[in-house]
């Protein structure tokens, strides 16, 4: 349950992390796009500023693609290992249930006078 919830936090911090880009994406595309039709040569430097940083940005949402697929895998392994782990502990349980039971049938044989 715990790892459920951190994992649902992460998918929503990652995804406001990755909607507040696309909107700065957009944002930056935009205004080099109105930069481009009104063909002042004084904004020239800043269209070649807005073509790093959309660069830039794409680098930065590649990035986060692998963090995500990177956390999804190792939040996968989690999930693995706890099921392993569960199946190890209902395991354990049915066992201490039949030794529970072996050591009652021994004692009533021993002391047979004594109530369970």
């Amino acid at each position: 349950m715990i790892f459920e919830y951190v994992l649902l936090q992460l998918d929503v911090i990652l995804q406001r992390l990755r909607q507040s880009l696309r909107r700065t994406v957009q944002i930056v595309i935009s205004a080099s796009h109105r930069i481009h039709i009104g063909k002042d040569h004084r904004f020239q430097g800043i269209d070649q500023r807005f073509d790093v940083m959309n660069k830039s940005f794409a680098v930065i949402d590649a990035r986060f693609d692998k963090q995500d697929i990177d956390a999804e895998d190792n939040f996968r392994s989690i999930g693995l290992k706890l099921d392993v782990f569960n199946d190890n502990l209902l395991e354990l349980r049915a066992n201490h249930r039949y030794f529970e039971r072996k050591l009652a049938k021994i004692e009533a044989h021993v002391f047979p006078d004594v109530p369970n």
